[in-house]
This record gives C-alpha cells, sequence and structure tokens, in this order.
C-alpha cells in the first residue's frame, strides 16, 4: 500500500515470481468529509480494514484457484479482517515478522515503482482504477546503474544482473550443466571427518559462476553469489538547467544485504536470521555477510516421512545514503534449498541442502580402489551397454546424462515393504535374466573368509542400474515390457560387490540423496 495526500491510498497484490501487479483501488467510504470519525469505527477515508478487505476479495475472486493460495501482509491495522476475508476467499494469510522487509521483498519493491508515478505529493484517490499490469521488466530501469563488486580481489565495474524467477534461475543452471561430482573413495574418509567441502571467499572469488545468475553451486552443502553495490556521488544541479550538474564527491552509503526463504509453506516453515548493514568502505574490507535458516519439523520416523519444506532463497540488497531519500531495494533469487527429516539417514537424521544442481557419483577403475570389478562393470554398462548381458537390440542405460537419471529406492520407505520387496525383485531378475543364463554355474564356486567360516559364494551378480533405484531390472513390472531387459548384469568378487554397494550406501546418507531423487553415475 502506498499513501498519498489527505488520507488517500492505493493498495497492490504482487505475484511474486512473476511480478504480475494488481492495483486495489481504495475510495473515500460513504460519508467522509460530512460525518465526523467515529472512534473505532470504519476508517472513511478508504483504507481502513473493511475497505481493504472488500478491494482484496474483488480483486482476488477474478484469480484461478493456483495464484491466490496465500498473501503475505506486513503488520498494518488495515488487515485486521484478515479473518473475514479468508472466510470469503479462501486465501490464507500470513503477517511477516517486525521489521522484516525482505519478507516481503517483490512488493516492497513493486511499491517504490509505483511512488515513482503516484508519489506522496498528490492525492491517489482521482483518475485511479482497478488494474493489472506486468511492470516493465528491472533491466529496463536499473540498466544505468553502474555497481562496484564487493570482492577485494576482483574490483572492476559491473552491471548489475538482472533478476530472475526460481523457475528460470534453476532452467538456467540445467542449461549450464550445474552439476558437481563427489568420489567414491573420498566419501568414507568425508563422513569421518565431516568434511563438507565447503567453498571458501577465494575459492568464491575465482570462480566466475558465482557472477551468474543463480551464483556457483559446488555441492548440495556449498553454494555462493557475488552481490554488488551501488557507488553513490553528490552533484548538485542548476534549476533553470537540469542536465548543467555539478559533482561533489562520493557518497558514504549504507549497503545492507539480507537473505529471505520464499516457500509455499507459512513463512515460520524457513525463517532467516541474520544480514548485514554496512558502509561500502567496510564491505570492500570485509565483504562477508552471515544469514542463518531454520525450519522445524516433527522428530524423525517413518510415520512422517522425510518432511521436505523446499525454499527459493531471495538476496534482498538496500543501498541508502544518510540524510537522502530514495533508498533503493534490489533482489534476485539466489537459489533453492531443501530442508528434510530423513529418518532412514544414517549419517544425519535432520538436514538441509542447496538442490539447484545434479549431484554424480565419480567410481574410479584404478587396480587399488577395493571395486576395481564392478568399476569395470560399471563403466561398460554406461559406455557399452549393448555389449552387456543380458543382450538387448537398442539398450540404453540411465544414470550417465542429463534427463536420464537414477531415482533413489530406499527399501524400508513405506510401512508396507512395497520398496522392500521391489529392491528383491531387482536382484531376482538381475540373476534370473542376467547372471545365471549368461554366466554358467557363476556361483558354484566357495570360498570360507573368517567372516563366513561356513563358506560362501566367491561371486555375486552385479547389476547395473543398481537394485537400490528406480530403474533396476524389475522395472518393466510397472512401466511396462520396454523395459524387459534393459539392464546389465555380471558376476563379480564378492568382497568388490560389497565395497561398492558400501560406497553407494554411504554417499546416499553423505549427500542427503533422499527417497526418489534423482542422481548420475561416473567411471573414469
Amino acid at each position: 500500500m502506498i499513501i498519498g495526500l489527505n488520507r488517500s491510498a492505493i493498495g497492490n497484490l504482487v505475484e511474486w515470481t512473476t511480478r504480475f501487479t494488481m492495483l486495489l483501488h481504495l475510495p473515500r467510504m460513504d460519508g467522509y468529509g460530512i460525518h465526523p470519525r467515529v472512534h473505532n469505527g470504519p476508517a472513511l477515508a478508504g483504507r481502513g480494514a473493511e475497505a481493504v478487505r472488500e478491494a482484496i476479495t474483488s480483486a482476488v475472486t477474478t484469480l484461478p484457484g493456483s495464484l491466490r493460495r496465500s498473501v503475505t501482509w506486513d503488520r498494518g491495522k488495515e488487515m485486521a479482517q484478515h479473518t473475514e476475508l479468508t472466510s470469503d476467499t479462501g486465501l490464507q494469510v500470513y503477517f511477516a515478522d517486525p521489521h522484516s522487509p525482505w519478507q516481503r521483498g517483490t512488493n516492497e519493491n513493486i511499491n517504490g515503482l509505483l511512488r515513482q508515478y503516484c508519489g506522496g505529493n498528490q492525492s491517489l484517490t482521482v483518475g485511479v482504477t482497478p488494474a493489472s499490469a506486468t511492470p516493465t521488466p528491472r533491466s529496463d530501469w536499473i540498466k544505468s546503474t553502474t555497481t562496484v563488486s564487493l570482492d577485494n580481489e576482483n574490483q572492476q565495474v559491473r552491471r548489475g544482473p538482472d533478476p530472475k524467477s526460481p523457475q528460470e534461475v534453476k532452467q538456467e543452471a540445467r542449461r549450464k550443466g550445474a552439476t558437481y561430482t563427489a568420489d567414491a573413495d573420498d566419501v568414507q574418509d568425508k563422513i569421518k571427518s565431516n568434511d563438507y567441502d565447503y567453498i571458501t571467499p577465494s575459492e568464491c572469488a575465482a570462480n566466475d559462476e558465482a557472477d551468474d545468475i543463480g551464483g556457483w553451486t559446488k555441492n548440495h552443502f556449498s553454494w555462493c553469489r557475488r552481490d554488488y553495490a551501488t557507488e553513490s556521488t553528490a552533484k548538485a544541479c542548476d534549476p533553470q538547467r537540469p542536465d548543467v550538474c555539478v559533482i561533489h564527491g562520493k557518497l558514504a552509503a549504507n549497503y545492507s544485504l539480507s537473505m529471505w526463504c520464499a516457500t509455499n509453506e507459512p513463512l515460520s516453515n524457513c525463517k532467516p536470521n541474520g544480514g548485514t548493514t554496512k558502509v561500502v568502505s567496510r564491505w570492500e574490507a570485509d565483504p562477508s555477510a552471515y544469514v542463518e535458516f531454520t525450519s522445524p519439523a516433527e522428530t524423525p520416523g517413518q510415520q512422517h516421512g522425510d518432511q521436505f519444506v523446499r525454499g527459493d532463497v531471495v538476496v534482498h540488497s538496500i543501498g541508502e545514503v544518510p540524510g537522502y531519500p530514495g533508498a533503493k531495494l534490489e533482489e534476485h533469487v539466489g537459489t533453492s534449498i531443501r530442508f528434510d527429516s530423513s529418518w532412514y539417514n544414517q549419517k544425519a537424521k535432520r538436514g538441509s541442502i542447496f538442490t539447484v544442481v545434479d549431484p554424480f557419483l565419480r567410481f574410479s577403475r584404478a587396480n587399488n580402489t577395493g571395486y576395481k570389478a564392478v568399476a569395470e562393470h560399471l563403466w561398460q554398462a554406461l559406455d557399452k551397454p549393448k555389449e552387456t548381458k543380458p543382450p538387448f537390440s537398442d539398450k540404453q542405460l540411465p544414470g550417465k546424462k542429463i534427463g536420464n537419471p537414477l531415482t533413489r529406492l530406499v527399501p524400508n520407505y513405506y510401512e508396507d515393504n512395497r520398496n522392500k520387496k521391489r529392491v528383491d525383485s531387482n536382484r531376482y531378475y538381475a540373476k534370473a535374466w542376467g547372471c545365471n543364463p549368461y554366466f554358467p554355474r557363476w556361483n558354484e564356486a566357495i570360498e570360507y573368509p573368517p567372516e563366513y567360516p561356513e563358506g560362501r559364494p566367491v561371486q555375486e551378480c552385479d547389476e547395473y542400474p543398481f537394485a537400490s533405484t528406480y530403474q533396476g531390472a524389475a522395472r518393466w513390472k510397472t512401466d511396462g515390457d520396454q523395459y524387459k531387459l534393459m539392464f546389465s548384469a555380471e558376476p563379480v568378487y564378492w568382497r568388490e560387490n560389497q565395497k561398492a554397494g558400501e560406497l553407494l550406501g554411504a554417499w546416499y546418507d553423505w549427500d542427503r540423496i533422499s527417497e526418489e531423487q534423482e542422481f548420475f553415475i561416473k567411471v573414469e
């Protein structure tokens, strides 16, 4: 809402991803200027609770249901009738925390634009009609702003990045091939040392992707993006000739950096804590800021599932010069995060990850890995699938390229054991249609290692896609006969097979690969 002369006002509703804006006409109510104001009565000027409720109701009922799920308002008394509004429209109303404009950053930004055209020095009751509009892309009105990198090691002048929606950020990341690769050989060492391979400031400074829309995601636990501060100058202009100005030097501008997590859930499900305000010179000396996001969850347990909360991190920056009007808020979507409470995770049952990146797990064909035979089988399955068993004329196995992923299958995810049965079925068909007919007597040789004094087969049937994925050998039973024989199976030494399986399971836990989450495999 913006306020004009004589208590006039315009309300607005903004859809935060597309910036589709609806203006709310708030006319004077009957009796304004005639009857004296009644204490605790309706605000006849047109911006009280009753008028605002009626205006919002009139506007949102013209929208499809998918665009009117909820609204986040500030803590003004004009929303005192929010209960009635929800009853009338089904619109869930949430309120931002006190002194937290970044929780409604897109709306604050649009308010600033509207004030340029409907300023506080004019009445907003004349010539205003209800309207809907998509604002001019911000690249049109910030393209002349010169910005300076806050990174000490990279001080060249840059243009501020164009804003993007969360969907555009994800599409751009996928188009650029935003991936990361974890080494199977390192997983267990990382678990022992809790080494999450975070990004250092020097790494962020050296990586060009940190300047891109969406920043740079190093892995599921590390993301960075360089931000920018506007360099302000003081100038005096001739009132008769506004184009003639004299610059009096730079101004000591304050620059605030904060983040907000936008979800489809209530704001309390992804709550920020932190943010930093410093003059630009201090930013140049120390280009860091701290924000922590938290999300509550029930105690991890099978009955609660994964308890996912997914959110898009919106970065807000406000530049202002003390004593001068015109504080300017910029916002852009930084990245996306996921909170989860995965009760089946053996490393940590609660955690969070950055999600705008596709994870790969890399196996090595080196001799000293302890799983060489498995790596050779994986390499052949991914690079030469038509040469694997069982034969298939046009065998194309998933997990190598973006667009054809593997998805994890957690055996004990459901109480009815449907996933466990599917894992068992994957293994059954790998043996029945792969190892048994094409590798006769593969499991007849027996050895007697210390851990199996009664003996065990020397070989196990190794299958790809893994039995712990929905693309395993039994996929045809749910997805159709076209997936019959769409797998590879080969006998390998049991210790190597178990070693590779342990590393895969450890990586699932370490990288928080959840039920039905996509991932990929590399072999080098």
